[in-house]
């Protein structure tokens, strides 16, 4: 019944295929988020599977999974390519110390992600400013942060695309020269269950220490111990403008800050 729902509202279709979400949950150490889970063969994209679902009624710790995403995005809405063996999903999360904060909630995540894909699968993760996750200089994710207001408040909806289970040779001929893949780097098909419920973990471990200190401030000095953007010249588009210069570090608004030839600070809020 609740499948039958989900296809008629969301675009969603279900097969036998679709990642388990009883392995996922079997998998997760949690201590503040309650996860609901819901595991789809296809959808649009899993950032409108779960902000649809948050107006519908769900709330914090809603995880849309997807096997395929026919319409995946990526940040100024480009789009973002999502073949079968992919890990896509979106988590809901609440902005915790002030709604101003909901945008950290994707470095946060991002931080997650770079310690379990390491942790899990022996894999060095690098994260460039201010949402891509990287091996080395070739891209295996990215990450998108919106907003949803229900019921007078601000929920964070925080879409992940990995190349998991992908072959490099499967992607786009324009994106294979500067994009990587799980399944090439190591050369085996690892589950997507496991990886998933040890980024949730992780998600949820960094809630607590947020919650605990009130601030983000730890969570923006590790995503600086992943990043390879921080220490290095850069040279990005903001609006009509195009910054150079070192990128000395990031603001808690996750605004990048770039130190340009002159010795002068530039705030960089919307990078690329």
């Amino acid at each position: 019944m609740a499948g039958n729902h989900l296809k008629r509202f969301y675009g969603a279709r279900w097969s036998v295929n679709v990642v388990d979400p009883r392995a996922i949950l079997n998998g997760v150490d949690l201590v503040l988020l309650e996860p609901n889970i819901v595991c789809v063969n296809q959808t649009e994209s899993t950032n409108v599977l779960a902000r649809v679902m948050v107006e519908g009624g769900l709330g914090e710790g809603l995880v849309a999974v997807a096997d395929l995403q026919t319409q995946g995005r990526g940040r100024h809405d480009r789009k973002w390519h999502s073949p079968l063996g992919g890990l896509y999903f979106s988590i809901v999360l609440k902005p915790r110390i002030a709604d101003e904060a909901a945008p950290l909630l994707g470095f946060l995540t991002a931080c997650a992600i770079a310690t379990e894909i390491r942790e899990v699968l022996g894999l060095e993760i690098s994260l460039k400013w201010p949402n891509d996750i990287l091996v080395g200089e070739r891209k295996l994710g990215g990450i998108l942060s919106e907003t949803v207001s229900t019921n007078g408040s601000l929920l964070a909806v925080i879409g992940v695309g990995i190349n998991q289970n992908v072959k490099r040779e499967d992607l786009p001929a324009e994106l294979q020269d500067h994009t990587t893949t799980i399944l090439s780097e190591i050369g085996r098909e690892t589950s997507r269950e496991t990886l998933i419920s040890a980024i949730i973990s992780g998600i949820d471990s960094r809630l607590v220490r947020v919650e605990s200190d009130s601030s983000f401030r730890s969570i923006l000095d590790e995503w600086v111990g992943h990043s390879s953007t921080i220490g290095r010249s850069v040279r990005v588009r903001d609006g009509s403008e195009i910054i150079e210069g070192l990128a000395i570090g990031i603001r808690p608004d996750v605004s990048l800050e770039v130190e340009d030839s002159d010795g002068q600070l530039k705030r960089v809020l919307i990078g690329d």
